[in-house]
This record gives C-alpha cells, sequence and structure tokens, in this order.
C-alpha cells in the first residue's frame, strides 16, 4: 500500500462542528497518481453534471501546461474514509481544540 502524508491545517466546519476540513499544498504530479475526476457521461439520465468529457487533443494541451508550471489554486477534493490513515487520530485531535490547529494528513494513495 503506497501512503503520502502532508502537513495540514486542520478545522472544524464552521455551523457544523462534526465535519473535519483540511488543507494541504500537493503537487500535480502526485495529485494526478491518486485522485480521479468522474466525468460527465453520456447517458442524459445520469447526476454526474459537474465535468465535462474530455477531449484527447485537450487533454494533451493541459497535460504539456503543467508539465513545467505550478499553479498555485484551490482544488476541494473529498476522500472516501478508509483512504485516510489517520482520521481518528485527525478527528479526536480537532474537536477536542477550540481552534484550528497543524497536524499531519496520512493518505493511501492505492500506488505500489
Amino acid at each position: 500500500m503506497g501512503t503520502k502524508e502532508f502537513d495540514t491545517f486542520l478545522f472544524k466546519q464552521p455551523g457544523n462542528e462534526d465535519i473535519v476540513l483540511g488543507t494541504f499544498v500537493v503537487g500535480v504530479s502526485d495529485l494526478v497518481n491518486w485522485s480521479a475526476v468522474p466525468r460527465k457521461t453520456v447517458d442524459e439520465t445520469a447526476m454526474i453534471l459537474f465535468q465535462r468529457a474530455i477531449e484527447d487533443e485537450r487533454l494533451d494541451k493541459i497535460k504539456e501546461h503543467f508539465e513545467n508550471s505550478v499553479l498555485p489554486n484551490s482544488i476541494i477534493i473529498t476522500f472516501r474514509e478508509e483512504a485516510i490513515i489517520n482520521l481518528k487520530e485527525i478527528l479526536d485531535k480537532v474537536k477536542e481544540s477550540n481552534g484550528p490547529i497543524l497536524g499531519k494528513i496520512e493518505i493511501n494513495t492505492g500506488e505500489e
């Protein structure tokens, strides 16, 4: 099982303290290896309507652009619970704190 560890700023969701949010920095070269973006489907009854279908030419241009670029930008990532190795530790620390904390997030990347 492959894992990655990132320094993370962790905090409770304002208005719903049962939700824990975290922010961390990850390079695109790591991100593309262990994440996926659900695509819009051809099936009109599908509820996946947030990402347009990818075209090979457009994908090649995007890859070429990011090979030598840095783009500081925010991306919202939702993890499956089993993907966060230290989830219980994170939840315990954040819930007992009175404010944001610095911590680490350990992610199961699925890489060998």
